[in-house]
């Protein structure tokens, strides 16, 4: 039989290894880079002519994935959708 020492210690152990998995969390390389919307407003201000391609999927476009004339590929990341158009 354990004693509720050690069993709190165990519990404690794993959770701050949890916590720590958590705060450290890296995406993988290979993960497409995300900006936010008012980051590629700033991109359609200041370079419009580099965006080549916007594409919209999901159920309901909220996955968004640009493409620029050089190649470069990014997601927008808190495109929400609205019953009403801005």
């Amino acid at each position: 039989e354990k004693s509720r020492r050690l069993v709190f210690e165990e519990a404690s152990t794993t959770a701050a290894a949890a916590l720590l998995a958590l705060v450290n969390y890296a995406p993988p390389a290979y993960a497409t880079p995300m900006v936010t919307a008012e980051e590629f407003e700033t991109i359609i201000r200041d370079s419009s002519k580099s965006i080549q391609l916007v594409e919209f999927a999901g159920t309901n476009g909220e996955v968004v994935t640009v493409r620029l004339v050089d190649g470069t590929t990014f997601g927008i990341s808190d495109v929400v959708e609205s019953p009403i158009d801005p």
